[in-house]
């Protein structure tokens, strides 16, 4: 049991003692060098190499496809695809299209993804247990993203190239790039993985070569389902279009400071952050959807001080860590509230 209270395998054995899941092989390796041939000459193939014998997936796309994801991106805005209020909180000034000064010569973006597992926390409340879960997107979040990169980084630099953390479209660079397919809820989905995936990206002065590229792909099993359109519940994911309407999704109206609109139903949350109904659903996730690890649990004081929006200062040290170890990317006042809509009615 790591020190955060996830319990972390990755050799398929059970985890945790609250009826947790078994997990695949290889989900919480570390990328390195170890058994792959580092006297090839070519960077990507070693990357790939590296990668795929953690279970990973790689590709290398021109700095340019950056760009014609934003042309894309205002594109769609212009013609009125995005509700202008979502748009300005999750798209326009979300993404640093530029690299870093550090690396102004990048030449390519490097995307990753790898297997990932929900989480399963448990908050005691009147004598109660009662399970919260994190979506596999959201573990580990800022660590994830740092652990890929760090680990592209170190690849790269045996060959005199390097990788810094770019902060773009990550899922449609992927989409792009062949490495995963959009399902009708426009999540990302991955071979071996589906949507229980953690995408990084990079941009790195290494030579792109010749990729891929492609336009946004949809699963083919979605063309006969609608099993996500009935699950969501704010109607988000639509008939009409293929674009999700974000301003109705569950997970942007729990990642954002202020109150819940007075539409939103309270049974329409079910995970501390984002939302799992879609995914619960979807038929592309059936060998995945046990990927399921239990983390800390929170006793009835620690549940009641969350209730309460305490400040994280004034938490005990023990639950604190236990926050820490979360890493949602969430500041800790909307956890609080995310909590508390969960909750209603359980107090």
């Amino acid at each position: 049991m790591a020190a955060d209270g996830w319990a972390c395998v990755g050799d398929g054995r059970r985890i945790g003692g609250r009826g947790s899941q078994r997990v695949t092989r290889g989900l919480c390796v570390h990328m390195t060098c170890d058994d792959v041939d580092m006297t090839v000459e070519d960077p990507q193939t070693v990357l790939r190499a590296v990668a795929g014998a953690r279970g990973w997936v790689l590709a290398v796309v021109s700095a340019a496809r950056v760009v014609e994801v934003r042309r894309g991106l205002e594109s769609a805005h212009a013609a009125g695809a995005f509700d202008p209020d979502f748009y300005d909180l999750e798209l326009a000034d979300t993404f640093h299209w530029e690299p870093p000064s550090e690396l102004d010569e990048a030449r390519s973006v490097i995307v990753v993804a790898r297997p990932a597992t929900a989480g399963r926390l448990v908050f005691r409340i009147g004598g109660r247990d009662i399970a919260v879960m994190v979506p596999p997107t959201y573990r580990r979040f800022r660590v994830a993203g740092r652990e890929m990169v760090a680990q592209v980084d170190q690849v790269l630099r045996s060959s005199g190239h390097r990788a810094v953390a770019a902060e773009v479209p990550k899922k449609a660079l992927a989409v792009g790039a062949g490495l995963a397919r959009y399902g009708r809820n426009n999540i990302a989905y991955f071979p071996r993985m589906g949507s229980y995936a953690q995408i990084a990206a990079a941009w790195s002065d290494l030579p792109a070569g010749e990729d891929l590229w492609r336009e946004p792909v949809m699963l083919e099993d979605c063309d006969a389902c609608r099993a996500c359109a009935v699950a969501c519940p704010t109607g988000a994911i639509s008939g009409e279009r293929f674009l999700l309407r974000g301003e109705l999704c569950v997970t942007h109206l729990n990642e954002w400071p202020g109150s819940f609109p007075e539409w939103l139903s309270g049974s329409a949350h079910n995970a501390l952050v984002g939302c799992m109904r879609c995914q619960d659903v979807c038929p592309a996730d059936r060998d995945v959807a046990g990927w399921v690890e239990d983390g800390p649990a929170f006793s009835d004081e620690e549940t009641r001080l969350l209730l309460a929006a305490s400040p994280l200062e004034g938490l005990p040290a023990e639950t604190r860590v236990k926050l820490d170890g979360l890493d949602t990317f969430m500041e800790h006042g909307l956890l609080c509230r995310n909590l508390a809509a969960l909750l209603t009615g359980e107090i």
